[in-house]
């Protein structure tokens, strides 16, 4: 899934952050690197692998335990 330059700043607006033209290309590239290394964890099926993924937690204590 790559980010276009108008993603970049459609989001870099929401967060109320200026960039010049130059800056919107290396923040969409960067974007893109940190995109692209996230992949394999994305892909990876936690619940074919065995792993168990609470559906709740458990309420803390009123002494915080």
């Amino acid at each position: 899934m790559a980010l276009s330059e108008k993603d970049v700043r459609g989001i870099a607006e929401y967060a109320k952050i200026a960039l010049t033209d130059d800056e919107l290309t290396q923040m969409t590239s960067y974007l893109n690197d940190a995109v692209q290394m996230l992949e394999p964890v994305l892909q990876y099926d936690l619940a074919r692998r065995g792993a168990h993924v609470p559906s709740h937690r458990k309420p803390v204590q009123r002494d915080g335990r």
